[in-house]
């Protein structure tokens, strides 16, 4: 939004002295009235309300493959303010039209006074009497738009009539009447009429997508899949050793179903009306002939947008502290599932230290360089590590059969029941639905995928489609690894898969070593969107981008120096993701979206929609308390 001495969003791109326009680089520059030219790097995030920075960072774990100049852009720091617009802009007045949007500067737009300042690009003389008129300019008079508008044809007469003269007996095309009076648009009406190219097929300095960043339905699917199909799915067969057959099976499709539900009130809220996404033109929020359908709320892009619209700043920034807790929690967890692997591997270290120099290796990519190359080959480790673990587990399940009563015996397990499998059991409901909880807490990928797809009106179809593909992998994966280990099954399932081999299966080791690369992958690719949030509180102190440089570097060396000290402290995989699951994925998958699409929509949803809301609120809150009170009372 145009402010001033900050980025000014002009129609027809022209831009008066002391004005300075942003590309999506963030590097701005301006024409003074003396002729002289300057350029200042100004962070159009910084005129958003925190985190500005949540929408583009969360692309790096929304998209298993990026080339490096997407990653560069995705993990830049917010850029410092030069000091003499930040003080311009702390002076600005008449700021009722949102966060820092004063009314845009006067000045004189006609082509004798734009054409003396020599600007870099001159519109043509329609630009002025079509496009800019139509805008209201205060202290402007009705007798300057006539005597401009009368100004500006009889310029534009005397072109066309040069023009005439130097290529005599050229016939113009249709597309130069004007269809309004029958004038003839001058040279190159029709090259200017079009949008801007500059920002196009480039990422914008919010981290929104565009042209060439669009995926198509395939590579949404494939993004939604990956955000799905993460860690949390190594312990849905420790789901069922804790609830039995029934149990495990009926948590994980139920929580399936619910998490598909809120992921499509997501896309509704992003969209701006709670009709199918599917009804509405992609492209623009007003009616046409082809489309007559309105929303009823402005289209958005990011889950903090969601909550700003449906409940103001201040929940935003509550929903948003929980957001970053979230992530921080899996810096954790990627810890332990680091340290559980590598113990397999090398028992005769300890656990602490192996997590230790994991840590060290951590240092390289997330604090003291930023390398993009490596980030986007790392990207794509995840899903493939996904597809790895699918298949391995259900091969080991006919290769081995059930050798639960071996397993539990080689595991130094006491079973007084004489059973390695039950049907059903009510004590682990708490920690199962925790559990999956966590590994469907992908929520907050939702509005880049969204606002990444080249068409928005197949969301609800891609979103079903990812669904079906996750929870079927998590059944085969649940079922196979319940029936092989059976209730003395780790909470990791590759970690009982490196068990049973005894260390002596290739293959085997070869998944384990893929798993401790996973977790290298998605903690440095998730330590991103934190450190970004935080130093965003810092920018305001800043006075120089070195001291900018140091902060981000020393946020990510505490994140990652506290992250291990909690793995070191609850080494537990899944009490961290039960606890996880119930304490934030409940409010952000479950509890937040019903709440959103009630508040936003409540007057135009039918009463079946409504209960279904309520139903999602009380269940995510009933879970959220009763079942973090359980988890932590069987710690």
């Amino acid at each position: 939004m145009p402010t001033e001495e900050s980025p000014l969003i002009v129609d027809a791109g022209v831009v008066s002295d002391n004005v300075y326009p942003i590309s999506y680089d963030g590097m701005a520059s301006g024409v003074h009235s003396n002729g002289e030219t300057d350029s200042i790097e100004v962070d159009t995030e910084l005129d958003q309300p925190w985190p500005a920075t949540f929408a583009r960072s969360m692309s790096l774990i929304a998209r298993p493959t990026m080339d490096t100049s997407f990653v560069k852009r995705m993990i830049r720091s917010p850029k410092i303010t030069p000091r003499q617009v930040l003080r311009r802009r702390n002076q600005a007045k008449n700021l009722q039209r949102g966060y820092a949007t004063p009314d845009p500067p006067q000045r004189d737009i006609s082509p004798e006074n734009e054409f003396k300042k020599g600007l870099a690009k001159i519109q043509s003389l329609d630009f002025y009497s079509n496009a800019n008129n139509q805008r209201s300019i205060s202290e402007e008079t009705e007798l300057d738009q006539s005597r401009r508008s009368l100004e500006a044809h009889a310029y534009r007469h005397k072109l066309l009539q040069q023009a005439a003269n130097e290529k005599a007996g050229t016939k113009i095309g249709d597309s130069n009447i004007d269809k309004d009076g029958g004038d003839l648009h001058s040279p190159g009406y029709d090259r200017e009429i079009q949008p801007e190219k500059i920002n196009l097929n480039k990422v914008d300095s919010h981290g929104a997508v565009t042209a060439d960043n669009t995926s198509t339905f395939g590579q949404s699917l494939f993004n939604m899949i990956n955000s799905l199909m993460g860690v949390g799915m190594l312990g849905t067969p420790f789901i069922c050793s804790r609830t039995g057959w029934i149990g495990g099976l009926f948590i994980t499709s139920s929580f399936c179903l619910i998490a598909w539900r809120t992921s499509i009130m997501l896309g509704r809220e992003l969209n701006g009306d709670p009709r199918p996404v599917s009804m509405f033109d992609n492209i623009s929020n007003k009616s046409t002939d082809s489309n007559p359908l309105t929303r009823m709320c402005r289209p958005i892009t990011s889950f903090p947008e969601i909550a700003r619209a449906a409940f103001g700043q201040k929940i935003n920034i509550i929903l948003s502290s929980i957001l970053y807790f979230e992530l921080f929690s899996c810096l954790c967890i990627f810890f332990v599932s680091s340290g559980d692997h590598l113990d397999t591997l090398f028992p005769s270290v300890s656990k602490k230290r192996l997590m230790t120099y994991f840590a060290f290796l951590l240092l390289v990519p997330t604090t003291l360089l930023r390398t993009p190359r490596l980030l986007s080959y790392l990207s794509a480790v995840g899903i493939a590590a996904s597809i790895t673990v699918v298949l391995s587990v259900l091969a080991a399940a006919f290769y081995f059969g059930s050798i639960a009563e071996e397993f539990s015996e080689s595991s130094h397990l006491s079973n007084t029941t004489g059973s390695y499998h039950t049907l059903w059991d009510s004590s682990g409901i708490p920690i199962g639905y925790g559990l999956i909880a966590f590994t469907f807490s992908g929520h907050a990928l939702v509005p880049s995928i969204y606002s990444s797809m080249e068409r928005p009106q197949d969301f609800e179809k891609m979103t079903t489609l990812s669904f079906m593909i996750c929870v079927t992998c998590c059944i085969t994966i649940a079922v196979s690894g319940y029936y092989t280990f059976g209730s003395a099954v780790d909470d990791q399932i590759t970690v009982s898969l490196e068990k049973a081999s005894g260390g002596g299966n290739s293959a085997i080791s070869a998944v384990t070593w893929l798993m401790i690369l996973t977790a290298f992958s998605k903690y440095t690719l998730s330590c991103f969107p934190i450190a970004l949030g935080l130093e965003e509180l810092f920018v305001p102190c800043m006075r120089s981008e070195k001291m900018m440089e140091l902060v981000s570097t020393m946020v990510k060396l505490i994140l990652l120096t506290s992250s291990l000290l909690v793995a070191m402290f609850v080494p537990s995989f899944s009490f961290l993701c039960s606890l996880v699951g119930l304490l934030c994925t409940m409010v952000v998958s479950v509890i937040f979206p019903a709440a959103a699409h009630l508040k936003m929509f409540g007057t135009k949803l039918p009463w079946y929609e409504k209960i279904i809301d309520w139903t999602l609120i009380i269940f995510g809150i009933v879970f959220a308390v009763a079942g973090t009170s359980a988890v932590l009372n069987d710690a």
